[in-house]
């Protein structure tokens, strides 16, 4: 996420699959787009985001539901990044 946060959140997602086959779609985020959903910048595969205190993300901490609506709207509004 490119916002300025206090503490800021980094998302990882998987790029190449061990046999090279695409990652399935990630069904929990589809259903969160509901008809904003698009096939060709469909979140793929597990998601883990973490939430950082200090800079350069040197300790992670723990999000809590305040922190949900945030994330929610970052991935309502923004697709996967491009795969390499």
């Amino acid at each position: 996420m490119n916002k300025k946060f206090a503490n800021p959140y980094i998302v990882f997602y998987p790029v190449i699959s061990r046999d090279g086959m695409v990652f399935p779609v990630n069904k929990c985020i589809q259903e969160m787009q509901g008809p904003a959903y698009r096939e060709d910048v469909a979140w793929r595969g597990n998601i883990v985001i973490a939430k950082y205190r200090d800079n350069p993300f040197t300790s992670m901490i723990n999000a809590s539901m305040a922190d949900f609506p945030i994330l929610k709207n970052y991935l309502l509004t923004h697709g996967c990044p491009r795969q390499a």
